[in-house]
């Protein structure tokens, strides 16, 4: 068995949409990391010459940019039909590559957030992981039903509220970085964004993380932002991911002044019959979470689909006494944001 780096972008993302990966997986994904000063590793596991097992590696800063972990997000993807002792072994094989490579970076553990299933070692220092970074849960609509299979299993309500809209004058208008001025577009997402935040009272980036993000148009990774018209003003948006089978909800935004027009209903509409007819096979509202976002957990429910909860991730502790200090952090980041959702 063997650990290589891969440079090739068609190589990389070949095997991950072959094997079912996600968009967190993708050779776009990580030069995206690279762009927002991380250190990104492409690697894979290979035996015999073929390729079984591709995982980013990123490295995470935290403490005051002062420490830094290990991640791999939504990963590592394996080769289709490897029996589960052929995983484990390969999986045992990349940590302990990893705990290799950590000489030279220093990190205080490596956190694992599997896409799929997965089988660990009790022989290494694996712990359940302290704080996810990724959603627990998501929500999956099959795109291979008619468009009147999936009408017909959204609630009532949702149906008339795409009605509705559409009576008022909301016009959907998508921008990517090969139709428009894609700055111009990210800006006024942004800006809703953060009404939205204001409102909502959760996390966002900088301003310069949705420019980035927006511009990333290749053959296997197509971003593009959808935005609600309503007569001048641009009144909700969403910024989608299509990668794979799958197109992605990454980010929304609403301006609450404009409620009463239900314009993220449609929005969302244009945005799973747009996918549909482009051929994709599933629409991924990215996470819910009942306890923290109930309102825009049960906005997302109205759309049916199928909700699917991740297998846990794991946290391997190469320092424990930086790991404690990372608990602190995160406790104090925890009470500080539930402070801020009161």
């Amino acid at each position: 068995m063997q650990l290589t780096v891969i440079n090739s972008k068609k190589q990389w993302n070949d095997f991950i949409k072959e094997n079912g990966g996600n968009l967190l997986q993708s050779y776009e994904w990580g030069k995206f990391q690279e762009d927002n000063q991380k250190k990104v590793w492409f690697l894979g596991n290979k035996e015999n010459e073929e390729t079984v097992c591709q995982f980013l590696l990123v490295k995470e800063k935290f403490f005051l940019n002062k420490k830094n972990f290990f991640y791999i997000p939504f990963g590592p993807i394996f080769k289709k039909n490897l029996l589960t002792e052929e995983t484990e072994e390969i999986l045992n094989f990349l940590i302990k590559e990893i705990e290799k490579i950590n000489k030279e970076e220093k990190s205080v553990f490596l956190k694992i957030e599997p896409y799929f299933p997965l089988t660990f070692n009790d022989n290494f220092n694996l712990k359940p992981e302290l704080k996810r970074i990724q959603p627990q849960k998501t929500i999956f609509l099959n795109l291979k039903k008619t468009e009147e299979e999936i009408l017909k299993n959204f609630h009532p309500k949702t149906r008339y509220h795409i009605k509705l809209a559409e009576r008022k004058g909301i016009e959907i208008f998508i921008f990517n970085n090969e139709n428009s001025n894609i700055d111009f577009y990210s800006d006024i997402f942004f800006n809703i964004l953060v009404k939205t935040v204001k409102r909502q009272k959760f996390n966002i980036y900088p301003q310069g993380y949705y420019q980035k993000i927006s511009k990333i148009y290749t053959e296997d990774f197509k971003t593009e932002l959808f935005l609600a018209k309503y007569h001048n003003d641009f009144v909700a948006g969403s910024l989608i991911v299509f990668f794979g089978e799958t197109a992605t909800y990454l980010h929304g935004a609403s301006n609450y002044q404009y409620r009463h027009l239900r314009a993220p209903f449609l929005l969302h509409w244009i945005q799973i019959e747009t996918a549909k007819k482009r051929g994709y096979k599933n629409y991924d509202f990215w996470g819910i979470d009942e306890k923290k976002y109930p309102k825009l957990t049960s906005f997302k429910k109205n759309f049916g689909g199928e909700i699917y909860k991740y297998p846990s991730g794991r946290d391997l502790i190469f320092n424990n006494k930086f790991y404690l200090i990372y608990k602190v952090f995160r406790k104090i980041n925890d009470i500080f944001f539930s402070f801020k959702l009161k």
